[in-house]
Parts: structure tokens; C-alpha cells; sequence
């Protein structure tokens, strides 16, 4: 379990020295942005698919499609504006 955590937490330590080296240019962050709303749409419909599958109860799976739809249309959104600002 231990093993596990430390991968976890290292992958993310790695993904943020990448991103804190690379953010400024624009196609890092756009394809960052695209990456981000693809995997909660691919989460949203996985949940819809474990649901219809009777695995998960149709009550929890609700509520995770709901946040993960709310979550890629936020940084849709978010990813429009800063498209916007920076010309």
C-alpha cells in the first residue's frame, strides 16, 4: 500500500516540475486543458457504463457522473477564457 502512495505522489511530483517548466506555451495548456475533459468525460461515461451494468448502484453513480460532467465543463470553460486572453 505504501509502495503504491509513494508511486502516486512521485508521478504527480514529476507532472508538476513538466508542467511548471513547460506552461508557458500555449499548446502545453491546451492539450494539458483537452487531456483534463477528456479523462472526466471517459470517467463520466465508464460510471454511466457500471451503472447500466448493475456493478455500481445508480445512486452513487449519479452523483460521480454529476461531478465529473461539472469538472470538464469547468475547464472547458476555464480553457475558452484563458484562449481568449491570450490572443
Amino acid at each position: 500500500m505504501l509502495d503504491r502512495f509513494l508511486l502516486e505522489i512521485g508521478v504527480l511530483v514529476i507532472a508538476f516540475f513538466v508542467l511548471r517548466k513547460y506552461w508557458h506555451k500555449k499548446e502545453v495548456r491546451y492539450y494539458f486543458g483537452a487531456g483534463v475533459i477528456g479523462l472526466n468525460v471517459f470517467a463520466c461515461w465508464l460510471y454511466l457504463y457500471l451503472a447500466i451494468q448493475t456493478v455500481m448502484p445508480w445512486s452513487l453513480a449519479w452523483g460521480k457522473i454529476f461531478l465529473h460532467g461539472l469538472v470538464a465543463v469547468i475547464v472547458y470553460t476555464l480553457r475558452d477564457i484563458i484562449k481568449e486572453k491570450d490572443g
